[in-house]
């Protein structure tokens, strides 16, 4: 988990304080894990974790994807609020499409 977390973190280009905001996480702390990695389980790790959707649920390899999922969010966005509300908005609105060999936290989504 920590792996992935650091991963994650390290490939995402928003600033450490736009980061903290989104978070909750200590600006500090997101700094030193950006510079040193993640090492444990803080509340501060969790939160990034939780915003970066990594679970130690997950399955080893589960979310290759998510690391591209990312950059393209990083990339396309433009740092305000208000392009990440539609942004969000855009991936919420796709939760009603069924692709059948979607897998989310490990387990395969029912179809509806």
């Amino acid at each position: 988990m920590a792996r992935r977390c650091t991963a994650s973190l390290k490939a995402c280009k928003t600033p450490d304080r736009e980061l903290s905001r989104l978070t909750g996480a200590n600006y500090f702390a997101i700094r030193r894990m950006r510079d040193k990695g993640v090492g444990s389980q803080t509340k501060n790790a969790k939160l990034l974790c939780k915003f970066f959707a990594i679970s130690g649920k997950d399955e080893v390899g589960s979310r290759t994807e998510l690391p591209d999922l990312h950059r393209i969010i990083d990339t396309t966005w433009d740092g305000t609020p208000s392009h990440a509300k539609l942004i969000a908005s855009l991936i919420r609105s796709t939760a009603p499409f069924e692709i059948s060999s979607k897998v989310h936290a490990g387990r395969t989504r029912k179809k509806r």
